[in-house]
């Protein structure tokens, strides 16, 4: 209705742009699309959640039909449809559609029309100062693709990259589908490979049953503990302390400065592991029991 149309103010291209569109569309869109979780965008405006996830045929947006989408993958969906023939994009943006389980819509449509050119990857990198993303510089042209092209700036730097280099073309076959892309190039993507090949995942069934979420204690200095013989540990709180306490309840665990790739890890901090198997699967320990 009128109320509606006003409060939403839908912008038009086609209305907007009538000249533009009489050529096919444009010859380039640039941008750096807003970064907002579903979850957020339905308390704003789920008129808008629930426009981006129906279907409507041709015009359904593929990149918002797959988990917790954010709203950054329907505007890169929407830049490509902007597109004239011959047309280029350029979008910085967060680097995690490519391997998270909400990017899988978007990961099958670029790959069906192998439109991702170059992808320039900030790692850890942080662009931004007033907030924490994993950005990389993605480009996308309306035409087909043989490769994608993959670089590396960990340091934010791009200057020099030699996009000539053929260890930077990935072929479409090799990057996949809907599945998780690995975005690298030569040596690490081959070892890489090899280790998917060769190794067990750790949510393989022989490995675990099931993963939820990350070590998330709300209390290191009590339960991070400093192995200095065996049932002897340090408590490194604001005053150190020893305590003993039986190594079984103690897991290894490495964390922060101590984890490096394709190293075998080791550690002398141990984690508090209070839990134990049971019939439904993991139960909290009794106080009574553990004292």
């Amino acid at each position: 209705n009128a109320d509606d149309r006003e409060r939403v103010n839908a912008f038009d291209w086609r209305a907007a742009f009538p000249e533009v569109f009489a050529r096919g569309g444009f010859d380039i869109v640039l941008g750096n699309p807003p970064y907002v979780k579903l979850q957020n965008l339905r308390k704003v405006h789920p008129d808008v959640a629930d426009y981006l996830q129906a279907n409507r045929g041709e015009d359904t947006y593929l990149s918002a039909q797959t988990g917790n989408f954010d709203l950054y993958l329907p505007f890169i969906e929407k830049g490509l449809r902007l597109l004239r023939e011959g047309g280029r994009m350029a979008y910085i943006a967060p680097s995690l559609w490519a391997v998270n389980e909400y990017g899988a819509g978007l990961r099958r449509l670029i790959a069906e029309r192998r439109q991702l050119d170059r992808w320039i990857d900030f790692k850890a990198h942080q662009v931004f100062k007033e907030a924490i993303t994993y950005t990389a510089l993605q480009f996308f042209t309306r035409a087909r693709n043989v490769a994608a092209r993959i670089a590396i700036a960990p340091d934010g730097k791009d200057s020099d990259i030699d996009w000539t280099d053929e260890e930077l073309a990935v072929d479409y076959a090799a990057l996949g589908g809907e599945a998780e892309w690995l975005i690298a190039t030569g040596e690490e993507r081959a070892l890489i490979e090899r280790l998917a090949r060769d190794c067990k995942r750790l949510d393989d069934p022989n490995c675990a049953v099931a993963i939820f979420q990350g070590v998330k204690t709300g209390a290191d200095p009590v339960f991070k503990l400093r192995r200095i013989a065996p049932s002897r540990y340090i408590c490194e709180g604001r005053e150190p302390s020893e305590v003993n306490i039986e190594d079984e309840l103690l897991k290894p665990i490495v964390s922060g400065p101590e984890t490096k790739r394709y190293f075998d890890l080791c550690t002398e901090y141990y984690l508090l592991f209070p839990y134990r198997k049971c019939r439904s699967g993991i139960e909290l320990i009794p106080a009574r029991e553990l004292e």
